[in-house]
């Protein structure tokens, strides 16, 4: 539970709600923060109450006014859709017309002090204002076409070529398509750089694991969409709460477990490895797939298999 915005009738229920809700369970701490002058924080945005309320865009002090550079050795789509999204932001946080009109002035101040030319700046944002409040006039006339999507790396003006190059040859061979090209920068300042502590392998999720027996060498290779260490305690038999053995159940157990209470061997943590990792299930099923096919583990014993497909 965070960021929470209540509603008050006076100053004093703040202070009897905040002392209630910290007193419901010891492991929980809430701070609050309270309006200065008629006007507070919440997330992006900030809210000043009069007779109704007005928002308008919230920046933290630390905000350093940094975004990509326009000279970034990156595709043109990217400085496009920067722009969008910020003003977006802007006329999706702002409740009037006078805001909406400063925080646009403030973010072209922004954005010249990254180097972006006020003319590009102008285009977009007349482009943007355009989309949202003129009507297309033969709307109902235009057909949509199939979207083709091909994904290429960015190699600077190179790539612009190239783009021109395809699209010419699909208006000529595939009038009735139209072609997207998403443009990939394969190294970034961030790929030198870890932003987020190393996740512990216990708690991952989406992984295909092997286990191997420490007493006979027996294999099994699975996936998991939980926390790794939840399964692991599953083939064990063990609560992954409390640690203590669960009672052996034919009829709903996995096959590692199986194996151990046939064998008598003794199943520990180490006899457990992550093979790999997926972004969601379905990649996990697929590398699972993959990976049964290819070291073909003895514990294995699907009566069905995933269907792969080939593009």
């Amino acid at each position: 539970m965070d960021d929470i915005f209540v509603l008050f009738c006076n100053k004093d229920n703040v202070n009897k709600f905040d002392k209630y809700i910290n007193s419901r369970h010891k492991n929980m701490n809430f701070s609050k923060e309270v309006e200065i002058d008629s006007c507070i924080s919440f997330l992006d945005i900030k809210i000043k109450r009069c007779m109704e309320f007005v928002t308008s865009i919230y920046r933290k002090p630390t905000f350093s006014g940094i975004y990509m550079n326009f000279k970034s050795h990156a595709p043109i789509e990217y400085t496009k859709g920067l722009i969008n999204c910020l003003l977006y932001r802007i006329f999706n946080l702002c409740s009037n017309w006078d805001i909406i009109h400063r925080e646009i002035n403030n973010l072209k101040a922004i954005l010249l002090r990254n180097k972006y030319p006020l003319n590009f700046i102008d285009y977009h944002v007349r482009i943007f204002l355009r989309n949202i409040f003129v009507a297309s006039l033969n709307k109902g006339e235009v057909t949509s076409k199939e979207e083709i999507r091909i994904i290429l790396p960015f190699l600077g003006n190179q790539s612009n070529i190239v783009k021109r190059q395809l699209n010419r040859l699909f208006c000529e061979f595939y009038p009735n398509a139209k072609l997207k090209i998403i443009w990939t920068c394969g190294i970034k300042i961030g790929n030198y750089f870890k932003f987020k502590d190393i996740i512990p392998s216990h708690i991952r999720s989406l992984v295909i694991y092997q286990y191997t027996c420490s007493g006979c060498n027996t294999t099994y290779i699975g996936k998991t969409k939980r926390h790794y260490k939840v399964r692991m305690c599953e083939h064990l038999g063990i609560s992954h709460l409390t640690g203590k053995k669960l009672k052996y159940n034919y009829s709903n157990t996995t096959a590692v477990r199986e194996h151990i209470e046939k064998s008598g061997h003794i199943g520990n943590f180490d006899d457990f490895n992550i093979l790999n990792n997926a972004r969601n299930d379905f990649e996990c099923l697929i590398k699972e797939s993959l990976l049964i096919k290819k070291f073909d583990p003895e514990l294995n014993k699907q009566i069905k298999s995933f269907q792969l497909k080939l593009f």
